[in-house]
């Protein structure tokens, strides 16, 4: 028996957190069908693997892939594995990072990014 601990809160009513646990059975899957029974665990990992899928379709559909490509990303999806979408946009990334940066840091980045296209138009 495994306890996991479980925090949940709602933006519905303010400041509520609830924090418990509660016996998944997940020390292997045996034990998890032994407690739940086959069709619950089956139908569980089925609405998690789903929810999975929708949300790499979506990140596919942000980056512009079409239909076909989203199929073929889909088509070779396993579980637990990570699903790359191509190279990241580089601005994007940068501009993710910049603003994760403190105030501090974002001046330096600033300084150093024009010092380097000063730097570039002169070459």
């Amino acid at each position: 028996m495994a306890e996991r601990k479980i925090t949940a809160k709602t933006s519905k009513v303010e400041g509520r957190v609830f924090e418990g646990s509660i016996d998944l059975h997940d020390e292997s899957l045996a034990a998890m069908t032994q407690a739940f029974g086959e069709d619950a665990v089956k139908s569980a990992a089925v609405a998690d693997m789903v929810i999975a899928v929708q949300s790499l379709i979506r990140a596919a559909i942000e980056k512009g892939k079409t239909d076909a490509e989203i199929q073929t990303i889909i088509s070779g999806w396993k579980p637990g594995v990570k699903t790359s979408l191509g190279p990241a946009d580089p601005v994007e990334s940068v501009m993710k990072k910049f603003t994760q940066m403190s105030p501090e840091e974002q001046a330096n980045f600033q300084k150093e990014l024009l010092a380097r296209l000063k730097a570039a138009k002169a070459a």
